[in-house]
């Protein structure tokens, strides 16, 4: 049996916006945008009962073109002698513009398709909706005083500092030398100087406590104690405190961090530049603990790119590594070695055209053999894949001779076959690990003065 239905709207079509009562909303409380929806509903020309499934659309026109959002379902409606109500919500579509909304209903019980209704039913504002869009002043309640008038003028406001009403325009005063006038935001004070007692200028950041950019003296400073004091956390780079009566510093700088630094200077000249220069009577740069001075070249060739470069005496309180090479021009590399009865005294480091390393030890030869092992934590800093030397000095009256090498021992031989059980010393001697090619490699060194002899 085919079921025809036919659907008809009582009166208008949306009668409450919001859910519940007013009485259950606080005062003021927005609305929402849902609304409820009365309708009518025959099934074969005679008013429905029972439970339907319902399926609405919004359009912009009664027929054709897209629905402007995704269907709403309301299922098992209750329809009482054709008559039922549903609750719907398509967000924020109601602008002012025309609405229709195209309705399909089926049996509650089906699962089947849904039979849309024609035609589409237009959504239209209640009376009293019309008249809230132009109503006047005097027909409103609870209006603020001062505004009856549709005119605010119910105070007057207090001009803060820097700020001036003329007539009906609210502007700021600019006006240079005023004490109260307003700085503009292309404001500086390049160019000027300030004097007094006390510190002149405090800076606190948590990436740079001061930072300045300039192809001359970016910062100069000129104190008794300090020239520039600021503070840095973090890993930013800045300065913290300059201590009055204990240093004396144009600039002086510490940091808590690990990844900090207490001055860093940078200088990304492609060819020639200097990142920090200190220049003094005693000491140009001084370093104490830890890293005292740590440098870092922006060059490719590790072999003519110098991280640090110092001119005259330098003293480091600690110990000094070097991430690079460390290259003597003009002087000699020397321990420092204090002596009871002749002073401190230098003791002058063995030069080579190549890298080596070596290592002494030794040994006991037993019926005319030896296999000496090769220490391994020495291996590991050499290549004893190419050839390396070996050096032994019998001690006792036995002729000795190197037999074979490898990469773990080396085998030492009595002379002649015979069954010597002497103890000898050896020296072996092979290039650094990594450096095997390196041989007096040209360096481009920073010129400096010969060392006197």
């Amino acid at each position: 049996m085919k079921t025809r239905f036919l659907f008809t709207i009582l009166g208008a079509t949306t009668l409450l916006f919001g859910a519940g009562t007013a009485a259950a909303r606080p005062l003021y409380a927005p609305v929402g945008t849902a609304f409820t929806y009365q309708g009518r509903l025959t099934d074969g020309g005679i008013p429905a009962n029972g439970a339907y499934d319902f399926q609405f659309n919004l359009y912009e026109v009664d027929v054709g073109d897209a629905a402007l959002t995704l269907p709403v379902y309301r299922d098992d409606v209750t329809v009482a002698d054709g008559l039922f109500t549903v609750q719907l919500d398509f967000g924020a579509v109601f602008d002012g513009s025309t609405r229709y909304l195209e309705i399909a209903v089926r049996p509650g019980s089906s699962v089947g398709a849904y039979t849309t209704l024609t035609p589409r039913q237009e959504l239209t504002a209640t009376p009293y909706a019309l008249y809230s869009a132009v109503a006047p002043w005097s027909g409103l309640t609870g209006v603020p005083a001062g505004f009856a008038d549709g005119i605010d003028n119910g105070g007057g406001y207090d001009i803060g500092e820097g700020l001036e009403l003329i007539s009906n325009t609210l502007s700021v005063n600019y006006t240079p030398g005023l004490p109260t006038a307003a700085a503009r935001s292309t404001h500086d004070h390049w160019g000027q100087t300030w004097g007094g007692a006390g510190t002149g200028l405090t800076l606190n950041g948590t990436v740079y406590g001061l930072y300045s950019y300039g192809n001359a003296a970016g910062v100069s400073g000129t104190s008794v104690y300090c020239g520039v004091v600021g503070t840095s956390s973090g890993s930013g780079q800045g300065t913290a405190a300059c201590a009055n009566g204990d240093i004396a510093a144009g600039v002086y700088g510490t940091t808590d961090s690990q990844s900090g630094y207490g001055v860093q200077g940078v200088n990304t000249n492609a060819s020639v530049g200097t990142g920090v220069r200190g220049q003094g009577t005693t000491f140009g740069v001084y370093g104490l603990g830890g890293t005292g001075v740590y440098g870092e070249s922006l060059g490719n060739d590790p072999m003519t790119d110098f991280a640090g470069f110092f001119q005259g005496q330098v003293y480091i309180d600690g110990d000094l590594a070097v991430a690079g090479n460390l290259g003597v021009s003009g002087g000699t590399k020397s321990a420092l070695v204090d002596t009871q009865d002749f002073g401190t005294r230098a003791l002058y480091a063995l030069e080579s055209p190549e890298s080596w390393f070596e290592d002494l030890g030794t040994a006991q030869l037993a019926n005319g053999e030896a296999v000496v092992g090769i220490e391994p934590v020495f291996a590991e800093t050499v290549n004893l894949a190419d050839d390396y030397h070996v050096f032994v000095t019998a001690l006792g009256d036995c002729a000795l001779y190197v037999d074979t090498k490898s990469p773990a021992s080396f085998t030492v031989r009595a002379m002649g076959g015979r069954s010597c059980s002497i103890a000898f010393d050896y020296r072996i001697v092979a290039k650094r690990l990594g450096y095997e090619d390196t041989r007096l490699a040209e360096v481009n060194a920073p010129a400096m003065e010969p060392a006197g002899k």
